[in-house]
């Protein structure tokens, strides 16, 4: 079998990366610490590239070169300055409750909420978002919960920085899943031009 080389081997590691970071989805404190995994490895594979490109062809690697950056993967370039020289990333977590609504009319409901977390290093979600019966003759809340059934989360990158948020403005999404997915779509390409660029 022959060896994987460094750039095929962070490739590997930011696609599983990805996948963890899929997995992660109940945990705040998880999804965190994968993402942050993940925007590291989006530098390391350009480095690994700069290093093997030297190696086999003794000409500078220029990511430049590629053609196909996106106001997506500059966030993860910027995200990457940011936590190695300036301040961790922080995330929110928006949460959708489903309610079953019994009686005259029935149906489904939905409550939504963004927490903007304090604690980054959450195990879950805060338990926060109920909903309550009323009393069918006087119409006043009662202390009956109504248990939800069913539940969703979409984590949120939390900016700090002013150059962070204009970015997110332009992109239209903070949602770290989406944007995560984005930048590997990118780095597909560019793992490709690197290969047909090195090994022609």
């Amino acid at each position: 079998m022959p060896e994987l080389s460094d750039v095929d081997l962070v490739f590997a590691d930011l696609q599983d990366a990805l996948a963890e970071l899929d997995n992660a989805i109940t945990s705040p404190k998880q999804v965190r610490r994968c993402f942050s995994r993940y925007v590291e490895l989006t530098q390391r594979l350009t480095s690994a590239m700069r290093r093997e490109c030297k190696g086999k062809t003794g000409v500078d690697w220029q990511a430049a070169n590629f053609k196909g950056w996106t106001e997506v993967t500059r966030l993860f370039k910027d995200l990457r300055n940011e936590e190695q020289h300036e301040r961790q990333i922080y995330i929110s977590v928006h949460e959708t409750r489903y309610f079953e609504l019994f009686g005259p009319g029935g149906g489904r409901i939905a409550t939504s909420g963004t927490w903007q977390l304090t604690d980054q290093l959450l195990e879950k979600p805060p338990d926060a978002l109920k909903m309550f019966d009323s009393d069918p003759d006087t119409g006043q809340m009662t202390n009956d919960e109504i248990p939800h059934c069913g539940v969703s989360y979409r984590y949120l990158l939390q900016p700090r920085e002013a150059k962070l948020n204009a970015r997110l403005q332009v992109i239209g999404t903070a949602d770290l899943h989406a944007l995560s997915a984005s930048c590997m779509a990118t780095l597909r390409e560019y793992h490709s031009f690197y290969r047909s660029s090195v090994d022609a």
